[in-house]
């Protein structure tokens, strides 16, 4: 049973009559077990629950493999539904997260996964409750989170100095407690780690497409609250269809709106070019259930922008990727100068590189110069040449 206090946090009376009274005083129980997202707050000698042996994401020991399913144990369960050619899509929707090192799938999604077949894949884990919670503690967090999770959303990683006894009442607000909270009820994954001034700090990502999918949805919600769903849709419709004049001018409207002359100014923690390319990932976070969306990914010689690839795409070809590169006017320089110089770089650094070996057919680049809140986007589509071997 769950015990509710002022809403939400347990009173710490009874916490203590459900928890410890059975383990730890019962005279004919020798081993328990405890299990929960977070690892309890107040273990100590000097408290009624200690001396335990805990086994979590950062260090699972001989459970590592107990959380979820592996690998074998994934590709044996398809086997045995003579599904074994759904591997890759189960891997790229269920699997990543990681308990020490080892790589485990979501059991839930797996299960429905196999039982709803032949239907598409879906979001089965993260739809068996609500996510309100997740987005308040992330909106709690003002614009250092919202800066982060466009991170994620493009590929990236945030750093974090992980905390693993996070008292729930003081996460509120704070980005290392949110981002700890996420790592370890299953909406991010350690990817790296990294010792500074004694202190450890975790590489945290995305682990798979069902989790990017409520992030997404996150970010629409905060759109959706300033932007008119109508306009938003109609730039993304213009900009799958390859409308670009279209979505230029929606992308203007928008920008008009949204943006102020202070936020493109830049300042010492973001450049005005990185301003305008997370407003447009954030608005790009609505086609994430029909493109692989990247930011700032290393691609040809260099490092693209966005790339935008189509799900599915596989390595037969077909499929329209998308390449973005952003550039901001500066004193003395010309529009038509720096759109020129945009497909340019595109071009010499070889940005669609990955998108070719991806499979897709073709490829649209998209030039954006911005001055102020005015821009101008210039296009250029093109067919792709079949990677090596294909």
């Amino acid at each position: 049973a769950r015990i509710r206090y002022n809403g939400f946090f347990p009173r710490p009376d009874s916490a203590r009559t459900v928890s410890v009274v059975p383990i730890g005083l019962h005279s004919s129980l020798r081993k328990g077990v405890l299990t929960g997202i977070l690892r309890v707050a107040r273990e100590s000698i000097f408290s009624g629950l200690n001396n335990l042996e805990v086994a979590g994401i950062l260090e699972a020991g001989p459970f590592a493999d107990k959380f979820g399913f592996t690998e074998p144990e994934v590709a044996r369960l398809l086997d045995g539904f003579e599904l074994s050619g759904k591997l890759l899509e189960a891997r790229k929707w269920y699997n990543g997260y990681r308990f020490g090192e080892t790589v485990i799938y979501n059991p839930w999604s797996i299960l429905n996964f196999i039982y709803k077949q032949p239907a598409l894949p879906a979001a089965h884990w993260v739809n068996t409750s609500s996510n309100d919670l997740v987005r308040d503690l992330l909106e709690s967090g003002g614009a250092e989170i919202r800066e982060d999770l466009e991170a994620l959303l493009g590929g990236d990683s945030v750093e974090c100095a992980v905390t693993e006894d996070l008292p729930l009442r003081d996460i509120r607000g704070d980005a290392e407690s949110i981002w700890s909270l996420l790592l370890f009820s299953g909406y991010l994954k350690p990817v790296g780690a990294r010792t500074r001034n004694r202190q450890v700090f975790h590489e945290l990502a995305i682990p798979n497409l069902e989790v990017e999918i409520v992030y997404g949805r996150i970010i629409r919600h905060w759109l959706t609250r300033h932007i008119p769903s109508r306009s938003l849709n109609k730039l993304l419709d213009a900009l799958v269809d390859g409308n670009v004049p279209e979505f230029a001018r929606h992308l203007q409207t928008l920008v008009l709106n949204m943006l102020s002359y202070h936020d493109t100014a830049g300042g010492e923690k973001k450049t005005p070019e990185a301003v305008y390319q997370s407003f447009v990932l954030g608005l790009l976070a609505n086609l994430g259930d029909q493109y692989r969306i990247r930011s700032n990914i290393e691609s040809g010689l260099g490092r693209a922008d966005i790339l935008m690839s189509p799900m599915g795409t596989g390595q037969q070809g077909g499929g329209r990727g998308i390449v973005m590169e952003f550039k901001r006017l500066e004193k003395g320089e010309e529009m038509e100068e720096q759109l020129t110089a945009a497909l340019a770089q595109i071009r010499e650094k070889q940005y669609p590189a990955t998108l070719r070996a991806e499979g897709c057919g073709e490829v649209l680049e998209l030039g954006i110069v911005f001055d102020g809140k005015q821009l101008q986007v210039r296009e250029r589509l093109w067919d792709l040449p079949k990677a090596d071997g294909d």
